[in-house]
């Protein structure tokens, strides 16, 4: 507490509840993320719990899969365990070597995966700056891994070891077949298998469809390009100087700033300087949901190609004063997204019309296009944003100068953009970003949770797959006969695949049907953390469920095809 008050202004100490933490230096790589999350989901789990959530349903997955493989597995094995019962063996002694099967396999993964890591390290280190293999330093980690091997071990032999152990010894010598699991429970672990799947698929479905919105609606091609010039903090360097000296320039066309640039938050000091409850009246505006603030320079609408809805943009007369107090002569202009959210039916009908920001009143002058510069989203569902113009910003806040420029000869635009700087600023290096460039820049963090949806999707449906095509493999065999019956009272190749690869996608429907619910939460939850989002329609869920089946018919196609084309004959000589 001292030392916060020490360092902070009383002015802004005032106006919030500030406090210091204390966090352990292991919990800093991950700590951004956390916040990250806990500022825009509402959420306080942390990262490292989210991604071992995941993690665990592709290891459910996984060990659902070796069920099923194990357990299809026992027609290849029924006359070796039928043998080994016929001389003495128990069911106990079955279990035991199933489930030292299963524990061989765990172990052959485990050294797998770490292989994997190992591997996947570096790449990881770069784009995030974590160190996935940081584990293997924490004391207990590989008694924490060895239980998790014996673990998973366990339940994936237990359902393969109970069936197995319960062979009778006459059954398969005597009619080359043993009595394989039910296949209610077959299909059931199908429905499990492929839910947790489609629930992956349905998150990388709305990622890559969140991707494409903001990038139609905010990368959309514009008149010229937009650059971003170096924050003019520390420079010593007056943004009107520097608003004179480019004015004019071969290849400049508009000059403004703005208190951060696009794509990121507001660059005070302020916690609170970049939100603001605004409402119609003192009263509705105390529990209104935030709205973003933008304070800009004059022409800042021009600069970026902001269209104009209805009224006037900002002038030189809406100037604000930078005097934080300063409340008179305050002349806003505000986005389409929080005109509808005030309650106005039209961008026209809120022009010169009073809102408040909190007990302040403020005039709203003009009606500008949604604001598509912000990715993260921290003012509820459509938060809009109200701009306010300064000559010069207040000291708090850091100014960003904005230059739009002639699309021909960029490379002579810049270099004499360039000059101006290195006069103006000799102590401070150009650096230069293109509008495109920020909004990579900072949709990489929210790209990233889309490409982890997409590769534990990919892994599960894969696992899924195999494991699908084990049932197949256990469900061919013991409907042999009853194709061969088909066959023989005049069904055709055609009608057969038709009906077992039906017979096939009842597990998988179901298995969609049942992870819709909670991905439709998961999915609102991760578009929750972009300003502006896409609506959840139908489409991803009706996508997920086409992909899911078409992975499904190709992980048994062949198995289907080899069954349906079975010699009658060949079969019932040997029934």
């Amino acid at each position: 507490g001292a030392m916060l008050e020490a360092r902070i202004p009383a002015q802004f100490t005032s106006r919030a509840t500030m406090r210091a933490a204390v966090l352990p230096i292991a919990d800093m790589t991950t700590r951004k993320y956390d916040v990250l999350i806990a500022a825009q989901l509402g959420s306080a789990l942390p990262v490292t719990t989210i991604m071992l959530v995941l993690g665990a349903i592709a290891l459910i997955v996984a060990v659902i899969n070796y069920a099923n493989l194990a357990t299809a597995q026992a027609v290849m094995r029924a006359k070796e365990i039928g043998m080994r019962r016929v001389v003495g063996a128990g069911r106990v002694e079955i279990m035991l070597q199933t489930w030292i099967e299963a524990l061989i396999l765990a172990l052959a993964a485990f050294a797998a995966a770490l292989g994997f890591l190992a591997l996947a390290a570096p790449a990881v280190r770069a784009m995030s700056g974590v160190d996935i293999l940081y584990f293997l330093q924490v004391g207990g980690a590989w008694l924490v891994a060895g239980g998790v091997v014996l673990m998973v071990a366990f339940l994936a032999g237990a359902y393969p070891a109970v069936v197995l152990s319960g062979v009778r010894p006459a059954s398969p010598l005597r009619s080359g077949k043993s009595r394989s699991a039910p296949r209610p429970v077959a299909s059931i672990l199908v429905m499990i298998q492929f839910a947790s799947a489609s629930f992956l698929l349905l998150l990388v479905i709305a990622a890559q469809l969140q991707r494409a919105h903001i990038e139609a609606a905010a990368l959309a091609p514009r008149e010229d390009p937009i650059l971003i010039l170096n924050s003019l903090a520390s420079t010593g360097v007056d943004f009107q100087t520097l608003r004179a000296e480019l004015a004019g320039k071969p290849g400049v066309k508009e000059v403004s700033m703005a208190d951060s640039p696009p794509w990121r938050s507001s660059g005070g000091a302020k916690p609170i300087g970049a939100v603001r409850q605004i409402g119609r009246t003192p009263e509705q505006a105390s529990s209104a949901n935030f709205s973003y603030l933008k304070m800009v320079g004059l022409d800042y609408f021009d600069a970026l190609n902001i269209e104009l809805l209805a009224g006037r943009l900002l002038e030189e007369r809406d100037a604000a004063a930078a005097d934080p107090a300063a409340t008179n002569n305050d002349y806003i202009v505000i986005d389409a997204l929080l005109a509808r959210n005030l309650g106005f039916q039209t961008p026209q009908a809120a022009v010169g019309q009073t809102v408040f920001n909190g007990s302040f009143p403020a005039n709203v002058v003009g009606v500008v296009e949604p604001d598509m510069m912000r990715i993260n989203g921290m003012g509820g569902d459509g938060a809009g944003t109200l701009y306010r113009y300064y000559a010069v910003l207040p000291p708090y806040m850091t100014t960003h100068p904005i230059v739009r420029i002639s699309p021909e000869n960029i490379p002579a635009t810049l270099a004499t953009i360039t000059q101006v700087w290195d006069r103006l600023a000799p102590n401070t290096p150009a650096n230069f970003r293109f509008f495109d460039q920020l909004f990579e820049d900072s949709y990489r963090q929210q790209g990233r949770a889309g490409q982890l949806f997409m590769v534990l999707g990919a892994t599960c449906f894969l696992i899924s797959s195999i494991g699908l095509l084990g049932i197949a493999v256990h469900a061919a065999s013991q409907r042999r006969h009853e194709v061969a019956i088909r066959k023989t009272l005049g069904a055709s190749v055609t009608r057969v695949v038709r009906l077992l690869l039906a017979d096939f996608s009842v597990p998988v429907l179901i298995g969609n049907l049942l992870a819709w619910p909670l991905g439709y939460l998961a999915a609102q939850s991760y578009l929750s953390a972009f300003a502006y989002r896409i609506d959840l329609s139908p489409a991803p869920f009706v996508l997920s469920l086409a992909i899911t089946l078409m992975i499904a018919w190709a992980a048994v196609i062949g198995v289907v095809l080899k069954t349906a084309s079975v010699r009658p004959a060949e079969v019932l000589r040997h029934a």
